[in-house]
């Protein structure tokens, strides 16, 4: 099957209860197996994914918010990123699409964006006007081979996880722990089979569909794997779950 094809009919859905669109994800589910991150480098999310707000996420005045959240981006960026970092911290983003929040994470020493898109496929740079401190690699399993140990004072996703099967977070939520430096912070949004069922896809799994998941199985994971969970439902999203915990 070739990529064109299905991006093809990608554009003929206008829809997500549609026909074409129900036959697109039959075709990524069928042609991508669940551990591979090729759909998501060469399919989903051309050029790497930018939120549907124009506005930076460091603006006051950016009410925007992704769907039924109740919380904005300029929320997540306030409370959810600036709070736990500085001009001197090493910050890990795992999944940053085109860049829309590393943008708010740019006064920090170095960011190191991990993401399952090629950097010929992801204009995440061009976005954020080449700066300095980014270091991108892109991802092929969950093994955070390519991260130093002991090194970062924070750890952030947002939209990212939601996507990723169970599996794959168990492998990130174990791998992630000899990278953070001892008191080191972790923010990750993770999808909530509890407060948005319908939002789910429970019967059928395709890349980039929303894996089941929840605070309290989120929760009981990262302390299995040792790290100590501050609030397993902070900032309160009316959709989705944050996750925040430290080393």
């Amino acid at each position: 099957m070739k990529k064109w094809y299905i991006q093809f009919i990608r554009l003929l859905s206008t829809s997500k209860k549609g026909f074409m669109y129900n036959y697109y994800r039959r075709l990524l589910g069928k042609y991508y197996t669940q551990d591979s991150f090729k759909a998501f480098n060469e399919i989903l999310w051309k050029d790497g994914f930018l939120s549907a707000s124009n506005k930076d996420v460091c603006d006051p005045t950016n009410t925007d918010s992704d769907y039924n959240q109740g919380v904005t981006f300029y929320e997540v960026y306030e409370k959810a990123m600036k709070p736990f970092f500085n001009n001197f911290s090493c910050i890990l983003e795992i999944g940053p699409g085109r860049g829309y929040f590393t943008k708010g994470l740019l006064p920090a020493k170095e960011i190191w964006c991990l993401d399952a898109k090629s950097l010929k496929n992801n204009d995440i740079f061009k976005y954020l006007n080449h700066p300095k401190n980014v270091k991108y690699i892109e991802a092929s399993d969950f093994n955070c081979k390519d991260l130093p140990d002991n090194y970062f004072d924070f750890i952030f996703s947002y939209g990212t996880f939601v996507h990723i099967p169970w599996d794959g977070i168990t492998q990130y939520i174990k791998n992630l722990y000899s990278k953070a430096k001892p008191g080191a912070k972790g923010i990750i949004s993770i999808s909530d089979d509890i407060k948005a069922p319908e939002n789910i896809n429970n019967k059928e799994w395709y890349p980039g569909c929303f894996i089941p998941n929840n605070s309290k199985k989120m929760t009981e994971l990262l302390i299995s794997c040792g790290w100590k969970v501050i609030d397993e439902n902070f900032l309160k999203c009316q959709r989705d779950t944050i996750v925040f915990f430290e080393k």
